[in-house]
């Protein structure tokens, strides 16, 4: 079964019955799928990229709201100094660019507020470091075009904005795309209608990101994925895509499995807070998980 659901992968042919095979079968079989995605995966890639997500305006407001009430204080109205803003930035930028990290994902918090999120990135733009903005409608491209940005990060279920995105050549020349890539069993069909689309479709990654039910903080990721869940769903993508860059972000309540998770076909991990900038940081912690992987290969 195994050896005719990876043939069904190499000849780009993703049918769901295989899929839903791969993801709730505890077949023992599945591990020399596991294999065949490892050895895909050290032919195509070798290296890890670390990326960092900046949320805004988060990274320079005040928190001034109730929690429990949701009032909001005069501060919820400010306007913020663009030299403020800007030292902010830089503070920030120095951090990050003292450490090995590849690229800087900024997520926007407050869709309303244009002013604000312009001025961040023209601010942000100042500087020499690969970045990639998240846009959530087409009307988010009239700012970001302005700029010289390399990236752009679309939710997969977004197809106004993918498809607005590789209806204009100029656009997919442009920018390389990632895709976020939300698992979960409820969203199985859709997922593999997306994935069976990318040939059609200009992407260069896909993040792939766990359902998360106590989103509290923006800064915490609480995946519900089981390794297991994970693990096929990275070997599926790297079967059926060797080229492709896929992602993962660290997992805040320890659901990462890295140390299994990456030899599948992870090429970045995003998600990289460095101390001073957040108050859960992780950067020692995923260093070390690198290094003893490394120290592990060599043995």
């Amino acid at each position: 079964m195994i050896d005719k659901i990876s043939n069904n992968l190499e000849n780009e042919k993703l049918l769901l019955d295989d899929v839903k095979y791969l993801l709730f079968s505890n077949d023992d079989c599945t591990e020399l799928f596991y294999q065949k995605a490892m050895d895909i995966n050290k032919e195509h890639h070798d290296k890890i990229d670390l990326e960092t997500k900046i949320f805004y305006p988060l990274l320079y407001s005040v928190k001034s709201n109730c929690p429990t009430c949701g009032y909001q204080t005069p501060e919820s109205h400010r306007k913020y100094n663009p030299a403020y803003i800007e030292s902010v930035i830089k503070y920030n930028i120095d951090i990050i660019k003292s450490y090995d990290i590849s690229k800087i994902n900024c997520l926007h918090m407050d869709n309303y507020k244009y002013y604000e999120r312009e001025l961040f990135l023209k601010i942000l733009n100042k500087y020499d470091m690969a970045k990639a903005v998240k846009i959530n409608t087409i009307q988010d491209l009239d700012i970001i075009e302005k700029y010289d940005y390399d990236s752009l990060i679309i939710d997969s279920q977004n197809t106004k904005v993918f498809n607005s995105v590789q209806e204009n050549k100029e656009l997919r020349n442009d920018y390389n795309i990632t895709a976020n890539l939300e698992i979960y069993n409820n969203n199985l069909k859709e997922n593999i209608n997306f994935i069976n689309n990318l040939n059609n479709l200009k992407v260069d990654s896909i993040e792939i990101v766990g359902y998360d039910p106590f989103y509290d903080d923006v800064h915490e990721y609480n995946p519900q994925y089981t390794k297991e869940y994970l693990k096929k769903v990275v070997s599926i993508l790297k079967i059926f895509y060797p080229n492709l860059e896929l992602k993962i972000s660290y997992a805040t309540n320890g659901n990462n499995h890295f140390e299994e998770v990456i030899p599948l076909g992870i090429n970045s991990i995003n998600g990289i807070y460095c101390n001073k900038i957040n108050k859960l940081y992780n950067i020692e912690n995923i260093t070390d998980i690198l290094q003893k992987m490394e120290h592990n290969e060599k043995k």
